[in-house]
């Protein structure tokens, strides 16, 4: 687990496809401002929707050069170490899983970082914060979902954020992501609860123009930890 005193507050963009032409297109506007990007992956059977394949990724590397990216991809899958080789080929750094994705979480991460990954590990809102506080050491940062995992724009889930929080004041050594309902007139109250790494969906890819929701979204980090 890094441990640092203190975690910049990012703005991740996540990109959420049902097809190949969206997705590529999606990622194309993205990738000209983003720094971080996080690829959402839904199989139809852990989440009820369901997404382009992990296996896409492969096409999206040959069409462009994202190497200077950093690529995380979000797994809303069972089973999902068995997706680790396709995103190496792939350039993707990170992935996270959820906790009820797998049989041993800790497990799990270890397979991941033998592949040369970092790994955050997702709770959903009604995932007890002590499915992971025996093991928080085999990852790298905690994701908390504030909303159902597998849409854009599902409603936010404020017992979901209070959890984050709790987690934060007893563990100010970890770094925490969060993702889902992360909006320009509520994202203080996600860095508030200690957030440091803020996935943003809708609220930039779905915006009329993107990289402005992005800039926007940076500006008011700036003004909050300034």
């Amino acid at each position: 687990m890094q441990k640092l005193g203190y975690f910049p507050v990012e703005i991740v963009p996540a990109i959420l496809a049902e097809d190949e032409e969206s997705f590529f297109s999606l990622t194309k506007t993205a990738a000209e401002f983003a720094h971080r990007l996080q690829f959402d992956f839904m199989d139809g059977v852990f989440v009820p929707s369901k997404s382009v394949q992990v296996s896409t990724l492969k096409n999206l590397a040959k069409k462009f050069d994202l190497s200077k990216i950093e690529l995380e991809a979000h797994l809303m899958v069972l089973n999902p170490e068995k997706y680790a080789d396709e995103l190496v080929e792939s350039g993707v750094r990170t992935v996270i899983f959820h906790v009820e994705a797998v049989e041993s979480p800790k497990k799990t991460s270890l397979f991941f970082k033998s592949k040369g990954l970092d790994v955050g590990i997702a709770l959903n809102p009604e995932t007890p914060n002590e499915a992971v506080e025996k093991i928080i050491n085999v990852f790298d940062f905690i994701m908390f979902m504030t909303v159902k995992p597998g849409f854009y724009g599902s409603p936010l889930e404020i017992d979901a954020i209070r959890k984050m929080k709790d987690f934060a004041l007893n563990h100010p050594d970890v770094l925490i992501a969060v993702d889902g309902g992360v909006k320009m007139d509520n994202l203080e109250l996600f860095i508030d609860a200690g957030a440091r790494r803020i996935c943003v969906g809708s609220a930039i890819m779905k915006a009329e123009n993107p990289k402005l929701a992005y800039n926007q979204f940076l500006e008011k980090v700036n003004e909050k930890v300034r």
